[in-house]
């Protein structure tokens, strides 16, 4: 039983030194990553929040729009009109909001003013 005990005391020890490597300042926060800000309401948040990145790329012939979720998350789109999720099967969909642009991937929104990036 005293080996069973000791595995386990071992085990959670192990783990506890993996999670404390893994929450150091290393990791850049979103802001350092570059890009624009973006209004967001992720997972089906009621509120926008300035809590999105937009990075946009070139690809051969194509920009692609990357944006950034404050937990990690992101979606990747070819920009066109309209814009084209490239990862994935959801559809993209966009709408004009008084003064900004709307693109909604499932439950996750993002919002910018429309004379941004163009409609």
């Amino acid at each position: 039983m005293a080996r069973v005990s000791h595995n386990l005391q071992a085990t959670a020890v192990c783990a506890a030194m993996c999670l404390s490597a893994c929450s150091g300042d290393a990791s850049p926060t979103i802001a350092e990553q570059g890009g624009e800000t973006v209004d967001c309401a992720i997972a089906g948040a009621g509120d926008f929040g300035p809590d999105c990145r937009m990075i946009q790329t070139q690809a051969d012939d194509t920009v692609v729009t990357v944006i950034l979720h404050p937990d990690g998350g992101f979606r990747r789109f070819e920009t066109a009109s309209p814009f084209v999720v490239r990862d994935g099967a959801l559809e993209a969909r966009t709408a004009v909001d008084g003064e900004y642009l709307v693109l909604t991937v499932d439950s996750d929104r993002y919002r910018w003013p429309k004379d941004r990036w163009g409609e």
